[in-house]
């Protein structure tokens, strides 16, 4: 299961995946075992890994290794003693539910002043240059699975998707001259400023999906729900440590991002990833 994200994790892994898998080589230099927080070993079983960790061996479950390496949690190391991790009765803290809509409505009103030119110039650009309306409003899901009307400024053809809910590419021929150049440094998101002062989303947070990507992502990656217990986000800790998601593996792959958010979520955890964001946007990483 780990061979998939050899990019993040360091070498010399034996990982655990059974309790067939305990008879390690101590000859063979591996320095660290990595058991599967899913299996379930006996004490004997146990004493034996216990052994090799007094030999030098470092020990961890792979929960814990992708937390430290990464910051992540895959879903596939998600089993069913470990749900109470993402509980909604756990991310009910004072920060989450009141300091942070404060701060929500405070900052969206800050920079809706600030950036106001900067608003109208954009909305006249995309006017005159193609047709269509400046806006885009699509209705997303939000905190516990409450439909609400999310707003963009317009990037895309105003066919670009004909009805059925797409993915956007690479290269995507359906993005506009103007889209091309705001969609990188994200002053398409600006819009939204008005959803998270209405208190539909946040500043950080799991982005929204539409409610068709919804069911067909969790369709084969249920924990996809989980994202839903807190609000969605103009940025998120997902939006900064992965490029853009174009196929359901890759929005799986961003999960884990999220769910590490939702385990972890504190004021210095949104300043660091406000940080990211502001990074991200400076050098144009992860937008198509």
């Amino acid at each position: 299961m780990l061979n998939q994200y050899n990019d993040i994790l360091p070498s010399k892994i034996i990982e655990i995946s059974s309790v067939k898998e305990i008879n390690i080589n101590p000859k063979k230099e591996n320095h660290l075992i990595v058991i599967d927080p899913c299996i379930s070993l006996k004490n004997e079983e146990l004493s034996v890994i216990y052994e090799y960790e007094l030999n030098g061996y470092k020990l961890c479950n792979a929960a814990d290794l992708f937390e430290y390496f990464d910051q992540c949690l895959p879903s596939e190391l998600i089993c069913e003693t470990q749900m109470e991790l993402f509980s909604s009765y756990r991310i009910q803290t004072s920060y989450n539910r009141i300091f942070k809509r404060f701060g929500d409505i405070f900052i969206s009103l800050f920079l809706l002043i600030i950036l106001s030119p900067l608003i109208l110039i954009t909305a006249l650009l995309i006017k005159i240059t193609s047709k269509g309306p400046v806006f885009y409003h699509q209705k997303r899901i939000g905190l516990y699975n409450k439909e609400f009307v999310m707003h963009k400024f317009r990037t895309m053809k105003t066919d670009a998707e004909k009805g059925k809910a797409m993915l956007t590419v690479k290269g995507d021929t359906r993005i506009t001259a103007i889209g091309k150049i705001i969609r990188p440094i994200r002053i398409d998101e600006l819009p939204q400023l008005i959803n998270i002062l209405k208190g539909e989303m946040s500043f950080i947070g799991p982005r929204p999906e539409r409610r068709e990507l919804m069911e067909k992502i969790t369709a084969e990656h249920p924990l996809f729900y989980k994202r839903l217990l807190v609000k969605p986000g103009l940025t998120g800790w997902a939006q900064v440590k992965f490029q853009y998601a174009n196929s359901i593996e890759e929005m799986n792959k961003k999960l884990s991002y999220d769910l590490y958010y939702i385990k972890s979520i504190s004021l210095l955890f949104d300043l660091k990833i406000l940080l990211y964001t502001i990074e991200t946007v400076i050098f144009k990483r992860g937008a198509l």
